[in-house]
This record gives C-alpha cells, structure tokens and sequence, in this order.
C-alpha cells in the first residue's frame, strides 16, 4: 500500500507539495494543514510545535490510527554488504617468461628489469600472466597473449595492478588502463598502478579506497580516446576534484609515447601541463571584471520599477526582477554588510585569501558594492582602469561562489572544500542559512545536521567559518534580540563557538540614547557566546549611508 492509497482510504483531504502532502493534523485540533507527510516514505509531522508536534514513521502513523501496520517499497531496508571474493589458486604451468616473451616487451620498450619486478610469468607457453598483489597477497591475476586476448581469475577482487610498489611515503599517483602502461609509467620512473579491466568497472575504487585516500595528488593517465575521457569524467568525482589532474599525452597512452621516442623531458612537461578539475560557480574576483564595470558605470541598470510611494522608492529604487523582497522585523540591520566588511580586512590588514557565498546577490553586485565601499573614484581618473585594478589586486585572495537563490548543501560543502584545499582560503562567508536547501518535514534536524557539518568542516581544514542567520519575528520593531531569537533549532548556537548579534537603532532609540548616554550611534554590535574566552559584551557603530561602511563610535 502506499502512503496516498492509504490516507485516501482513511478519508484525508491534502494538498500535493512535490514529495510532501499537506492536510490538517489528525492528532491535534489543527485547521491550519500544518501535518506533513512524505508519500514516498511515510515520515510525519506535525508543525504545531507547542501544542502537538507529533511526528514518526508510515508505521508508527498506522499503528496510531488504529490499523495494522503495511510496509510501502520504500521502507525495505538494503543493507550494502561487501562482496565476498575468492583468492586464485596458484597456476600450473607457469614459466619466467622466455626469449620470445622478452623479445615481445622489449618491442613495447619495455626493459627485462621491469618485467622481473612485477614478477609477470607465462602460462601454457601463451599467456602473459600479470599477477595483482594486494597487502602481499596475490588477490587476482589477469591474462593476456599477444594477440590481445584477455581473461581474469573467476570471482577475483577488482583491485589497482601495481600498488605493491608503492612506497607508503608517496603522495603522488598515477592511475592508467592498462598493465603495460603502468610497466611504462615504472620505466619512466613514476609510482603508477592500473585499472584492472575495461574504464566501465569502476569497482576498484571502493576495493582499494583506503589506498588510494593517503595521496595529495592524483594523475589520470586514460587512453588518448572518448572511452579515456569518459573514464576521466567517471572517476574524478569518486576521488576528489581537488586532488585529480589529467594528463594529456602527445600519443594515445604512455607505451605509444615510449614506442615513439617521447623523452623524460616531454614526459615533464605533461605533468606541468596536466588540466585540473576547475569548480562550476568558483571564481576569483577579476572573473566578474566586465560585469562590474557595466554595472558600476551604469548604475542607472539597478533602478527598477516605480513603487508608487516615494519614501520605499528613494530607498529601494524601484521593484527589480529576479528579486525577492521578505518582510520581517529586524530588516535593513546591516548583519552582512558588517559581516563583509569585517571579513574583508583580513584581506587588506593580514593578506588572507577568502571566499565568500552571497547568495542573495549577483556577484557583479556584491563587487560593486566593495568598490564603493573600500575605493572611491575620483570622476578625474580613469574610472574602468581604477576598478580593473582594484579587482585584479583583490583577486589572489578573494573568490566568489557565483550562486544566487537556493544552493543544496552537499554541493555548498564541495566547493567550499575544493576552494580551501586547492586555493588555501582560510576565512568562508555564508550568507544566508535561509539559502540552503533543506527538506521543509525535518526541517529542524536538517539544520542541526548543517551547523554540526559546518563545524567539522572548520576543524578539518582549520578555517574560520562565518555563518548569517536570521531572527525570529518579536513583537515590536525596535526590540533588542538575543542569543535565543535566532530562527531555528536552539542547535545552531549550541553548535558554534560565536555567537554575535547586530542591532540596528530606530530613530527614537537614538533619542533615547542620546539622552542617556551622551552617545550617538546607529547600531550596536553584541558578542552573546564566547567559547574560547568565556567573555561578553560589545559596542556601539556608525553608519556611513554614503560608502555603506560601518565605523565604532568613540566615546568617553
């Protein structure tokens, strides 16, 4: 039965939201059709968080309506067992290989020496026997005759020819197509091992995965071919973007290369030319050159349709398309614009490389934005040569993740991880958890799950992470927030070692204020949880409307 047969059956009316059905709670007096559930698992809940709040399974839902419980496909449980191989009995009829054999490799350039070091053999006077050791075990072998015959053990792990000769201090690898290019590879003097079968099987992967985890860096030596690049396109995701290059040889593989007289300085040079793997949405600043130029010379783009009441029109300039405008209190606080500027002066004071996710905004905006902010243009100078400049300065330490609107989280942590392992940025902005797409029935475990991924994520690669959040609704405008009306799980400040809050002054707190106090300010910034030192406190900003830049109010 499934979960749509089911509720139609138990006469339920609900909406159709995607994966998810929408209805009142049947638990609760809910007239709200605030109950959720997914028709293809089952999972429940009630979104009556302080009166009802029920959740559970398809079972559980069942059991509690007064039925007996029905599986749905979805609930059978797969459990990935690992495969069961077997180990090859030793052949018979086994020799070193002879003239005739040696001859044959010698025409493949490859040297005596190296044959006898992967101690290849001869069966039956026909087959070349390449054996596949794995922690000094003989785990398979595979056969091959000159002809291009080729067969492997019965029931024999897939796993990387050659890895035996591999020093465990290596942190480079290449991995080629076949036995003959990885005895090349040997030959030229590289650590190299091999697929054991066609690029369609890539089951050698998970086998030897631990083996293949220690490397920094990792060379794709494929066939010169579109089966090659095919291969290419399948395994670097399974490995790493970050770590994986692919080599591009002036033959179809490296033996062609030997065969034709390819010298080691040719060889170099593939290695110094090999393509990495760029990552889609990742760019330093001077990428966004021409945008920002555009838009900074021609501000007159951001205006937008009339409002029709002057006092939003003098502010917002008008409706945009591709905009989304939320009303909520706290809004116009300034909790990014602080964010980037003080983000930002890691580049300027301490020359630190960062990266910054604003998906709220188009790059060329965010950009632009910086130009204002940190380099005023005199109208007598070169205005397009000024922000060139600018961008090109800032663009050994500033990367933009070039995503506006939702962005899944998975792919969030793949580009945040390839741009500190590749690029070595040690200071991340994310802006704003309400970008990042969760499922809206567990919404408020999916958040903790982020905040705690977030945090592992600093920790492994000792980078300082800064997240934007959004308040919960209070009841008046003007009403100072604290460390409890950040929107969400109680999980996302339990999880961080900062918390700070930014809060903008309405024009009678200022009065007010000023009045007490003697100080003028426009906000006050508010340090709520200090793990490391245990202190609190904060102080008081100006707001410069003109530059978009907060400054500290000094005061006696």
């Amino acid at each position: 039965m499934t979960v749509v047969e089911y509720l139609t059956k138990k006469g339920f009316s609900y909406n159709i939201r995607g994966k998810e059905l929408q209805m009142n709670c049947p638990f609760c007096e809910d007239k709200e059709r605030k109950f959720f559930i997914n028709a293809e698992t089952g999972a429940y809940k009630c979104f009556h968080e302080n009166r009802c709040g029920e959740r559970g399974g398809f079972f559980q839902l069942q059991a509690k309506l007064g039925d007996k419980p029905k599986v749905t496909a979805s609930d059978k449980h797969f459990v990935n067992k690992k495969k069961k191989y077997e180990l090859p009995k030793k052949p018979e009829r086994v020799n070193n290989p002879n003239e005739k054999f040696l001859t044959w490799f010698k025409n493949r350039g490859i040297k005596s020496s190296i044959v006898s070091q992967y101690n290849i053999k001869i069966q039956d006077s026909k087959w070349i026997v390449f054996p596949y050791i794995k922690n000094d075990l003989v785990v398979n072998r595979k056969y091959r005759t000159i002809d291009k015959k080729f067969r492997q053990e019965a029931n024999a792990e897939q796993c990387l020819f050659g890895q035996q000769h591999i020093p465990d201090e290596a942190q480079e690898l290449i991995i080629c197509e076949g036995e003959i290019d990885c005895l090349t590879w040997r030959q030229f003097g590289y650590d190299c091992v091999s697929i054991p079968s066609g690029v369609s099987n890539l089951e050698w992967i998970e086998n030897d995965f631990d083996f293949l985890k220690r490397f920094n860096k990792i060379y794709l030596s494929m066939d010169m071919d579109e089966a090659g690049r095919d291969a290419v396109e399948k395994i670097v995701p399974r490995l790493g973007k970050w770590r994986c290059y692919n080599l591009i040889l002036p033959y179809k593989d490296v033996n062609e290369c030997l065969v034709n007289g390819v010298d080691d300085e040719k060889i170099a040079n593939c290695f110094y030319n090999a393509e990495d793997f760029e990552m889609p949405h990742l760019h330093s600043a001077d990428y966004f050159i021409e945008d920002v130029k555009e838009l900074y010379l021609h501000p007159e783009q951001l205006e937008g349709d009339p409002i029709g009441f002057d006092k939003l029109q003098g502010i917002l300039h008008g409706w945009r398309g591709g905009e989304l405008t939320i009303w909520t209190g706290k809004n116009g606080s300034g909790k990014s614009t602080f964010v980037n500027q003080a983000i930002l002066k890691q580049i300027v004071n301490n020359g630190k490389r960062i990266c910054i996710g604003s998906f709220e905004l188009p790059a060329k905006r965010f950009l632009n934005w910086l130009i204002k902010a940190y380099t005023p243009i005199d109208v007598e100078y070169n205005q397009e040569k000024v922000i060139e400049d600018f961008l090109k300065q800032i663009a050994p330490q500033l990367y933009i993740i070039d995503i506006v609107g939702e962005v899944k989280k998975d792919s969030l942590y793949e580009i945040m991880k390839y741009a500190a392992m590749k690029y070595g940025v040690e200071y991340f902005v994310i802006d704003s958890m309400m970008r990042i797409s969760m499922p809206y029935h567990n919404e408020l475990k999916e958040q903790k799950a982020f905040i705690s991924e977030l945090k592992s994520f600093s920790m492994e690669y000792d980078v300082h992470t800064h997240l934007i959040t959004h308040p919960r609704k209070t009841q008046r405008d003007d009403d100072m927030i604290g460390q409890a009306d950040i929107s969400g799980t109680g999980n996302i400040t339990d999880l961080a070692d900062n918390v700070i809050v930014l809060h903008r002054y309405s024009e009678k707190q200022k009065k007010k204020l000023k009045e007490e106090t003697n100080i003028s300010a426009d906000a006050r910034i508010i340090v709520t949880k200090n793990r490391e030192h245990g202190e609190q406190g904060g102080g008081y900003l100006h707001f410069d409307s003109e530059r978009k830049r907060f400054s500290e109010v000094v005061h006696i």
